[in-house]
């Protein structure tokens, strides 16, 4: 389900015109990565088919990254772009959340399938991982947000900016506009909300 409408509404792969093929190519490593974690979360309807996903993991300060994360991918050259990007974006959050906070819950992907959208279940979703993350020792949660609705309702939840990088920054090599977003989206934002 992920892979079927990512590359048509995930805002950095849409500004990229990325193609199934190039979804495929880094996509399922993640649902693989974070579906077996016990903070992500399938929806169901009453068909029992799949209508959304949020797929978490729960970060600690000193936990060690591991370099060869994506070395297992076969990324394409856009999803590679999107990778990089979100690399950045996220790759010092432990110098900006505050020093006490060691465990984080981290939303890595949510997907709502979009004749389902606009009916709360991503907030629902959150809210519930929250719960969980909590009793898991999480002092906050946290995610990067690549559109202008999202960002608004991160915001309006009370989440605070930790960092934001605007897509009119983010260029190639040559000095070209990477993300030429095809939404208002003109930013994007690392939040974190402390439970």
């Amino acid at each position: 389900m992920v892979v079927d409408g990512f590359d048509k509404t995930e805002p950095l792969g849409v500004a990229l015109g990325m193609t199934k093929e190039d979804t495929i190519s880094y996509i399922p490593f993640f649902v693989n990565k974070y579906l077996k974690e016990q903070v992500s979360v399938v929806v169901k309807n009453a068909d029992d088919e799949m209508v959304a996903v949020q797929l978490c993991s729960i970060e600690s300060r000193h936990q060690q990254q591991s370099d060869d994360l994506y070395a297992k991918l076969k990324p394409t050259a856009k999803a590679l772009r999107v990778l990089e990007f979100l690399v950045h974006m996220e790759n010092d959050i432990w110098s900006l959340v505050p020093p006490d906070v060691n465990h984080i819950l981290k939303l890595q992907i949510t997907y709502v399938r979009p004749d389902y959208t606009g009916r709360g279940i991503a907030k629902q979703m959150s809210s519930m991982r929250m719960d969980t993350a909590r009793k898991l020792g999480c002092q906050g949660i946290s995610t990067t947000s690549t559109n202008a609705i999202t960002q608004h309702l991160r915001l309006k939840e009370g989440y605070q900016p930790l960092k934001t990088v605007m897509y009119e920054d983010w260029k190639d090599s040559e000095g070209n506009v990477i993300f030429r977003m095809k939404d208002a989206s003109d930013r994007a934002i690392l939040t974190f909300k402390r439970f």
